[in-house]
Formats: C-alpha cells, sequence, structure tokens
C-alpha cells in the first residue's frame, strides 16, 4: 500500500513538473498575458453602459497589486460613472473623455518622489485586467490636467475630494469597446541591448 501511494505521488508530481514545463517553453502566441498586452489598444468609442461595479472592483483590486515603492501605495483612485456625473462632460470640451462611460481618476502623492511612477504601474495593471475581460480603456492626461490646473473646475475637483497631498495625475476610460482599431507600430529602435 505504501508502495502504491508513493508512486501514485511521483506520478501526479511529474506531471505536475510536466505541465510546468510545457507551460514555461510556451510561444508568445501562446501565453495568455503576452496576448493580452498585445492585442490591447485604446479605444475612442464605446457601448453607453457603464462597467459593472463587480467588475470594476476585480479591475481596481488588480490595479492596487502593482509594485510600488515600500509598499507606500502613494496612490488615490476615484471611479465616475459619467452618466450620474453630467458635469463632467459638459465642464470640459466635447469628447474629451471618449465617450468612456466609467471614468477612473488617479491621484498621486506629492510627496514621495516615485509616486508617479506607481501610480503608472497601477494604471497598467488596469488597462491589461480590463483587456483580458473583454473591456475596453483609454488613458488620458488631458481632462485630467484641465480639471487639475483650471481654477474654474475647482468644483469637479472637489466631487473626486482625494486627500489632502495628492494631486489628480491622469484618468482612464472604461467600457464596452465599439471598434477594434489596429496596432500602431511600435519603434523597436527605441530599445537596444548595452554589451
Amino acid at each position: 500500500m505504501k508502495t502504491f501511494r508513493f508512486l501514485l505521488t511521483f506520478a501526479l508530481l511529474l506531471t505536475s513538473m510536466s505541465a510546468c514545463c510545457e507551460k514555461k517553453s510556451a510561444s508568445a502566441n501562446e501565453n495568455e498575458v503576452i496576448q493580452t498586452i498585445m492585442e490591447r489598444r485604446s479605444i475612442r468609442k464605446y457601448a453607453p453602459q457603464a462597467v459593472s461595479k463587480d467588475t470594476m472592483e476585480i479591475i481596481l483590486d488588480c490595479g492596487i497589486n502593482a509594485p510600488n515603492a515600500m509598499n507606500r501605495q502613494s496612490w488615490e483612485i476615484r471611479v465616475i460613472e459619467m452618466a450620474k456625473h453630467p458635469e463632467f462632460v459638459e465642464a470640459l470640451p466635447k469628447g474629451i473623455f471618449r465617450g468612456a462611460p466609467t471614468m477612473v481618476f488617479v491621484a498621486n502623492e506629492t510627496a514621495n518622489r516615485f509616486s508617479q511612477v506607481d501610480c503608472g504601474l497601477l494604471g497598467e495593471n488596469m488597462i491589461l485586467a480590463a483587456q483580458s475581460m473583454g473591456i475596453g480603456s483609454v488613458v488620458l492626461g488631458g481632462p485630467a490636467a484641465m480639471i487639475a490646473e483650471n481654477p474654474e473646475l475647482k468644483p469637479l475637483l472637489e466631487t473626486l475630494d482625494f486627500s489632502q497631498g495628492y494631486q489628480l495625475l491622469y484618468c482612464i476610460g472604461f467600457g464596452q469597446a465599439l471598434e477594434s482599431p489596429d496596432a500602431k507600430p511600435r519603434m523597436k529602435e527605441k530599445y537596444r541591448f548595452i554589451d
């Protein structure tokens, strides 16, 4: 009986090791993470329905699990369904939010010199999580800059209610994509290996 258990355990171990090795040796085309990264596009046409709260919570949880300096988590995030807050659309130039029905506003901690990097990693996690669930996204700096820098738009900033010491950095629109744009060319000469 002991021999049978040992052989069964050994067989299961070999099977799991084999599966693990197969996974690691899979080509880039078979790797779901790489596919998600390579297929993700900035979407500028959306269905009007907001992303559900449950789905947004998954996206946000993926965001806050991003790497960050000394685990300070030097970000604050506010989520708005645009249909419930028409003042944002009305106060800014037409089309600036690209029609995204759900908008995530990200603020960084000004006293932390690495906070903007942390916030960038947070955003990347969110847009890739969204892509993996069939949700489109677009990262926008313009609306955030207008809201943060224009004294006339202070009521919008107050609605977002960021803590003292945080500044609005950028926003990300999420929604059901109504377009599937082609990839734009990338410049491989921008990276090189130093021998």
